[in-house]
């Protein structure tokens, strides 16, 4: 049985991290404006905490205090604030200590200086351990809001950035590539009807679809680098899902592809299954992914289980609900070398890899990070006599 090497392939430059990939909803929140904003006031002094309180609130901003760097930190670890007004000279942590302390425990809050020196050397050093700017006391109230309001706006604008960053390496990476490959190996298929029934204008049709289609893939190709979308945020939208209705489902649309490669797909699934919460578009693909890779091969009239069921504990033999889906193959060849190098790599044997890898193997790794993304458990391996590729989700 000799394996397809038809797949358009990926670049595997890049950084490459094998933490697990990062789930937000695809339903964002309210835009985000300076109102939203909320800030801490750290100093020893009474006063000027309660005095620079009640001018920021004035100007509707959500305000906290705190005496000293220690009950910063302390609120710093049960709320986010957005930005720090920080004195240096306080007992117990100082100024630097705490404002070292948030730079690397809180690094996406501005922190901005207060002291009662105009000291220009000490400016430089707040500045050159994080600090985004520097008041000297007694402070303006305007000029506090019109600097307040400059780094705030530089939050929001740097931070819409990195949402629709996300949301484009999302959409890229587990829909657009996925949809594509999914779309040449039925146009593959097609244009090997057409062959078989002679109809040569189809056929010259469909290989044009197929064209064009790679075309698109070679086009996002040029604009992502593969391996940092591999450690990027998938965006989902979940709800409660009926796990072996969305594989029995996807066994059935998949049936004509597998049978023109002599495979037969057999569905099963327990009376019991539990309900999961997933996105349900993400984990189709997981599930097309995975029965795809019978496709990559031709069959001697072989057989591919496809089970779904309920069980007491993960793939690593962590306790409690979980549904299982699990589809065997016939014989080890599924399993490449470059399946278990693309699939299991770490950042070093990412690192390592081939410039290019077979789309497949690529949309295997993507499979296992979505599957991770909801909590769950992704594998694939071999004994010689079968290939299994499994994953299980948490029970809603």
């Amino acid at each position: 049985m000799a394996a397809r090497s038809a797949f358009p392939v990926f670049s595997a430059r890049g950084r490459h991290s094998r933490s697990r990939c990062r789930s937000r909803s695809r339903h964002h929140s309210h835009k985000r404006t300076l109102m939203d904003s909320s800030i801490l006031v750290v100093d020893d002094e009474s006063t000027l905490r309660l005095t620079t309180k009640a001018r920021l609130q004035a100007k509707g901003f959500d305000v906290d205090v705190a005496e000293d760097g220690e009950i910063a930190l302390e609120k710093l670890r049960g709320k986010t604030f957005d930005i720090v007004l920080l004195d240096i000279n306080m007992p117990r942590l100082n100024g630097l200590q705490t404002l070292e302390a948030i730079v690397r425990e809180y690094p996406a809050t501005d922190v901005v200086m207060l002291t009662s020196f105009a000291d220009f050397s000490l400016a430089i050093e707040c500045l050159k351990k994080g600090a985004k700017d520097y008041l000297v006391k007694p402070i303006d109230a305007q000029e506090l809001v019109t600097r307040l309001t400059s780094l705030l706006r530089a939050q929001i604008s740097e931070r819409s950035l990195a949402t629709y960053k996300e949301f484009w390496r999302s959409t890229i990476l587990f829909d657009v590539f996925s949809h594509l490959n999914s779309i040449n190996t039925i146009l593959e298929y097609t244009k090997k009807s057409f062959g078989e029934l002679k109809r040569s204008d189809d056929e010259k049709l469909v290989t044009t679809a197929q064209e064009l289609t790679e075309g698109v893939i070679n086009i996002l190709k040029g604009s992502v680098q593969i391996g940092e979308l591999a450690e990027g945020t998938l965006l989902t939208q979940q709800n409660d899902t009926m796990l072996n209705t969305l594989v029995q489902t996807a066994v059935e649309r998949f049936r004509p592809v597998a049978a023109r490669q002599h495979l037969t797909l057999d569905f099963r699934s327990a009376s019991d299954v539990p309900m999961v919460k997933c996105d349900m578009d993400r984990i189709n693909q997981v599930v097309r992914c995975v029965l795809e890779i019978g496709t990559w091969q031709s069959w001697n009239k072989a057989t591919a289980q496809v089970t779904v069921d309920g069980r007491t504990s993960g793939l690593s033999g962590q306790a409690g609900s979980w549904v299982g889906v699990r589809v065997e193959y016939p014989g080890d060849s599924v399993l490449t070398d470059e399946v278990k190098k693309v699939v299991n790599a770490s950042e070093a044997e990412w690192k390592a890899l081939k410039d290019q890898v077979s789309i497949g193997a690529f949309n295997l790794s993507i499979a296992k990070r979505v599957v991770e993304a909801h909590g769950g458990e992704f594998r694939i391996e071999a004994d010689g006599k079968r290939t299994v590729v499994q994953f299980t989700l948490p029970a809603a």
